[in-house]
Parts: C-alpha cells; sequence; structure tokens
C-alpha cells in the first residue's frame, strides 16, 4: 500500500510499502518479569546476520545458546514480528548499564537493564551500510506506538549500553532514527480511523458499494443507487487495502477514486 507524509518543506514523499507495518506475533521462548520496574527507555538493534539468504526469527525465538530475545523484530520490507509482550522483559540488554532517572541498571546491580527497557531488532546482514526506508519506517512507527502507550522514552543504541561488547546498530544514529520516528508519526496522524475521519475529495463520478468488493451490491437501491458526483467531499473514516469506508456509513468506495484534500 502506498501512504505519504509531507517533509518539513511541504514536498510528498512515498513508501512503497504498508503504514502501519504487517505485523504477527511469534512468541519466544525465553523472557522474564520486569520486578516491578517501569519501562524507561528503548533500546535499538542489528541482527548482523551472516548473508541475506539468512533469517534471525528462529534464533530470537529459540533464544539459542545466549537465551536472547526481544520485543520486536523488523524485517527489510517494514514487517514486524512481535516476540515479547511489553509488560515483560525481553533478554535484550542485560549485559549493559543504563544510568537513568537516578538509578543505574547494570549486571551487578538489583536490575539489569532489561527490566526496564523495550527493544527492537533490525534485520541487517553483515557488512552491509544501509538500511531500507520501509525499515527505518518501521522501526519509527514502534517507537512512535511506545511512546504514545508508555509517555516519552529516550532511545538508546545497543552500543550505548555495553560499548565494550557490542556496537549495534551499526552504520546507524540515534538522530537518523528520531526523524523516521518523526515521519512515522505524521504518517499516524494522517491515517483516518471512525474517530478522527480525514477529509477526501471524488477524482470521478463513483458508486458507493457495501463491501469492499466489486462484486458487492450498490449503497442505496438497485433502482437509486448512491452514485459520489466528482469533486465532492466525503469524509474517510477508515482505509483497508484498496478500499475507503465513508465515515457516515453509507458504504466503501475503491481508494484509486479519491485523494486527500491538499
Amino acid at each position: 500500500t502506498l501512504k505519504h507524509y509531507r517533509d518539513d518543506q511541504g514536498a510528498k514523499n512515498y513508501y512503497a510499502m504498508t503504514f502501519p507495518p504487517d505485523i504477527t506475533v511469534l512468541k519466544a521462548q525465553w523472557y522474564s518479569s520486569r520486578q516491578g520496574q517501569k519501562i524507561q527507555a528503548i533500546v535499538a538493534h542489528d541482527t548482523e546476520r551472516p548473508n541475506d539468504d539468512s533469517n534471525s526469527i528462529n534464533y530470537l525465538q529459540s533464544g539459542g545458546d545466549r537465551k536472547v530475545s526481544i520485543h520486536v523484530l523488523i524485517q527489510e520490507d517494514g514487517s514486524s514480528t512481535i516476540m515479547v509482550n511489553d509488560t515483560e522483559a525481553a533478554n535484550h540488554v542485560g549485559f549493559g548499564t543504563l544510568k537513568i532517572n537516578n538509578r543505574t541498571y547494570a549486571p551487578d546491580k538489583l536490575y539489569s537493564a532489561n527490566t526496564c527497557t523495550l527493544g527492537f531488532e533490525l534485520e541487517h546482514t553483515k557488512g552491509a551500510k544501509t538500511y531500507p526506508d520501509a525499515q527505518l519506517l518501521a522501526a519509527g512507527y514502534w517507537i512512535t506506538i511506545w511512546r504514545e502507550r508508555w509517555g516519552y522514552l529516550p532511545l538508546y543504541k545497543h552500543a550505548d549500553l555495553d560499548p565494550t561488547r557490542r556496537s549495534d546498530p551499526i552504520y546507524l544514529t540515534v538522530e537518523t532514527l528520531e526523524s523516521y520516528a518523526r515521519k512515522a508519526k505524521e504518517l499516524l496522524r494522517r491515517i483516518p480511523t471512525p474517530e478522527k475521519p480525514i477529509q477526501y475529495v471524488t477524482r470521478v463520478p463513483q458508486v458507493v458499494y457495501t463491501a469492499r468488493s466489486l462484486n458487492s451490491r450498490f449503497a442505496g437501491s438497485a433502482k437509486a443507487p448512491i452514485v459520489l458526483d466528482q469533486g465532492v467531499t466525503v469524509a474517510i473514516g477508515d482505509i483497508t487495502g484498496d478500499w475507503a469506508w465513508i465515515a457516515n456509513g453509507i458504504g466503501f468506495v475503491p481508494l484509486s477514486t479519491i485523494k486527500e484534500v491538499e
């Protein structure tokens, strides 16, 4: 699905991806209680897989010999796998040290950094110096969603917490990830919902359907179907696939037949 956002200069930028990202759930084997600690930060990782044909999902699900896990794994196309619930501690930064809110979380302290952080892994091949826009935008999505759920959370690289052992996410800065979080936040703001519909205008005269299918019945009646004239403004309350739902409940129109009001 092509979605767009407007940057600071007002130009439209396009990503050929599904946004919000496609999300699946695969529970990791290893995780633990947060031991009463509040979620206070986000930690970014990359997988450093050996080649483009390998996938880290099985390793992160089983934990391997290190019993590791992560809250979310993000593939190159932005599709995401939730592996540990937010309310549980993933085993992703247990050897790191995080000083935050007048407390130090570390292996030799009462609580490890796992207990107070959320983490995402970017699927990434060792030696590759770039990350696809779709993947970084999905990372921005999770940063934004987590902040909406848990309040403002500072973002760190794994290397920030464990600099002698880790360098990930390599070739990526916190500033770059924050820029994609801003883009994702703007995209989310522009996604219509029933509670916050967005104004669109019809490109052509268009009949309204009763379901998301050209084979469904016309809204209205067989003798008097509802047809929107060209240039009519309609409030859209949902976009699913190639169909838009009209927020007053009269039915659906193909997404290609409308455009967002400028």
